[in-house]
């Protein structure tokens, strides 16, 4: 009650206790991804008192787990990677909030400008797959409608922003404009100039993002030298890309208007400090403190730095900055930054060794959102290694069976991509503050609808939830005889046929083996019958101990995914001879376990195996559809 009475209530209207009728009190907890003290579950940590003086992550965790308050309703709102740190049990619903559809995105920029222009805006983004994937922002579509609407007015110009990093370095273009025009120059005199408010909500921006702080105070922008009671931070500039709010216990808070913007500003200063001072602002940044360097960093230094830090966030907070960070090392933008910071130093950078490095990261990852994430990157920096990878494919240089997992990576990228320019985009961690194809919605739009099939069960396996479910039992089935049922091992098929792009879950317990196979493959004894111990399928052992795939007899024990999860999705591309296995989280985060390449000849069909004391359910896909 403490904790309440302090934050939201005063004398004389503070409360005594909570509601013990029938009125409800709700707790909204609103970031969890910005929590910063420890979540335990554990069961030593009960607390019932409202009363009870106790520490804020045991009131929180308390309440979750419903031993104190437990008439309460529970919000809470965060981004997929950390909703992880709630157990399954304590979470009765879930709710996925997207962005703008193909629809909302055009009609947003019909709306706000010309049929005629709108048209220009909408053709450009549809030709960036980078940008059309990030429209599905509200905030994304307003900054594109900024740059792009002056520029799309005339016929032509070779300056059209086309990636992320040359967008937004066109929106502060913009808003230095804009305060050019706002003062006369006697006042321009009084207020800061342009760079020099950038650079320091650059590095407000950078250091606060390496803390995974959103919201700031005014001490944090005193730190950064921005004094607020100027005005000049929150004027002309300051008023499009920051702002402030006044919290409940009245004491003003700022924040960016949209994470892309403080990764944006974020990723500036670093490369400003390194092109001006030769800086690598990752190693600098220790504890909280600067301590300079000496020796002057290169370029592909300070990348390789930024790159593996962005692969050890676990809730992908660093991947925009990411992104704009290798953009801003091209030549073109550099160009375009010095109109905002003249006494930035152009120089040609050679980026081939940054390129090869991320190639080689892609090869040993096993995170496919990680892995997207590194593939925009290239797109970035305008490299070309997808789209060669397909050419090559197309040309018949490069053979399907030969593919690296970096190569296969970037193919399904490139295909993703593809759809998003025909199908709804959503979000990798729903999270609208992060653009990118999410892998989890794109495959979703392929959601296949299974059913088990009685006339193939083994006889000690049970059907159950309308043919959904099958369990190994000990009591054997009564079923009719017929030619389609496996007679010696604990194996089901599907009814349907996998035609064209399918996608589907099965959630497992025990020992199973997930498959794909043709309707051929034998029932009777021998290898043949066994799913993947034959040419005729292909399958994912799935154990306590890990995951196994198995083809034609011969086995490939695969690494375990950083979270474990009963749940796999399994993704077939007839017609490209793709086999994909992923494993699913319970936020629905897909992680890529393992890719079959190969030529199907056959119908395919979706089979298990169940042993004994062991389960599979096909699981209920919602088809992706997005909210504004």
């Amino acid at each position: 009650m403490g904790l309440l009475n302090k934050c939201f209530f005063s004398d004389p209207e503070e409360l005594s206790s909570l509601p013990e009728d029938d009125s409800k009190v709700m707790f909204i907890f609103d970031g969890l991804d910005e929590c910063h003290f420890p979540l335990s579950f554990k069961k030593g940590d009960r607390i019932t008192d409202v009363h009870k003086k106790t520490t804020v992550s045991k009131i929180v965790t308390n309440l979750i787990k419903r031993h104190l308050v437990p008439s309460a309703l529970i919000w809470i709102t965060s981004r997929p990677a950390a909703a992880s740190l709630i157990p399954r049990e304590y979470i009765d619903e879930v709710t996925e909030v997207r962005g703008f559809n193909d629809e909302q995105k055009e009609q947003y920029f019909i709306k706000n400008s010309s049929p005629e222009v709108a048209g220009n805006i909408i053709r450009h983004i549809r030709n960036s797959r980078s940008l059309y994937t990030m429209c599905h922002i509200p905030v994304f579509c307003w900054i594109s409608l900024t740059v792009l609407q002056p520029l799309l007015a005339r016929e032509s110009n070779d300056k059209t922003p086309t990636t992320l990093t040359e967008m937004y370095t066109n929106f502060l273009l913009c808003q230095n404009q804009q305060m050019e025009r706002k003062y006369n120059p006697e006042l321009k005199s009084k207020v800061k100039s342009f760079d020099q408010i950038v650079l320091k909500l650059g590095k407000l921006a950078f250091q606060q993002l390496e803390k995974g702080n959103l919201i700031f105070y005014k001490e944090d922008l005193e730190k950064c030298g921005l004094d607020v009671s100027e005005g000049s931070v929150l004027s002309g500039l300051c008023t499009q890309i920051f702002q402030m709010e006044s919290s409940l216990s009245e004491r003003k808070v700022y924040s960016f208007i949209h994470l892309s913007v403080q990764e944006f500003l974020a990723a500036i200063y670093v490369f400003f400090k390194y092109k001006c001072y030769g800086r690598n602002a990752f190693l600098q940044f220790e504890r909280g403190k600067f301590t300079l360097k000496r020796s002057k960093a290169s370029l592909f230094d300070l990348h390789k730095a930024g790159i593996d830090k962005a692969l050890q966030s676990k809730n992908g907070h660093l991947d925009l900055f990411l992104r704009f960070l290798l953009g801003l090392s091209l030549e073109s933008s550099q160009s375009d930054l010095k109109e905002l910071l003249p006494q930035l130093e152009l120089k040609p950078e050679n980026l081939k060794g940054t390129a090869d490095y991320i190639k080689k990261t892609i090869e040993k990852e096993n995170s496919v959102e990680m892995i997207i994430n590194l593939l925009y990157c290239l797109v970035e920096m305008k490299d070309d290694f997808a789209e060669d990878i397909r050419k090559n494919l197309s040309s018949g240089n490069l053979s399907a069976q030969r593919l690296s997992s970096a190569q296969r990576s970037a193919l399904e990228f490139i295909r993703l991509m593809s759809e998003a320019q025909r199908s709804p985009v959503s979000t990798r961690r729903p999270s609208v503050d992060h653009g990118g194809d999410r892998m989890t919605a794109g495959l979703r739009n392929y959601a296949f609808d299974l059913t088990l099939d009685p006339n193939t069960t083994y006889i000690r396996l049970c059907l159950y939830e309308d043919n959904r479910k099958v369990k190994h039992v000990k009591k054997c089935q009564s079923y009719p005889d017929h030619p389609d049922r496996f007679e010696h091992y604990e194996q089901v098929l599907c009814v349907e046929s996998l035609t064209g792009r399918c996608y589907w879950e099965a959630e497992w317990s025990g020992w199973v083996i997930i498959a794909v196979t043709y309707k051929g493959i034998s029932r009777k004894t021998g290898s043949d019958c066994q799913l993947g111990f034959n040419d005729k399928s292909w399958s994912l052992w799935c154990t306590d101990n890990g995951f196994t795939v198995w083809h034609n007899n011969v086995r490939t024990d695969l690494p375990a995914p950083s979270l474990r999860s009963d749940r796999v999705g399994v993704y077939v591309d007839v017609s490209a001879g793709s086999l994909s296995f992923y494993s699913v989280s319970d936020t629905h985060t897909l992680t890529h376990l393992h890719t079959f390449n190969t030529t199907f000849t056959e119908p395919l069909y979706a089979g298990f195996r169940v042993y004994y004391a062991s389960s599979v359910s096909l699981c209920q896909i919602t088809t992706p559809t997005s909210q504004p």
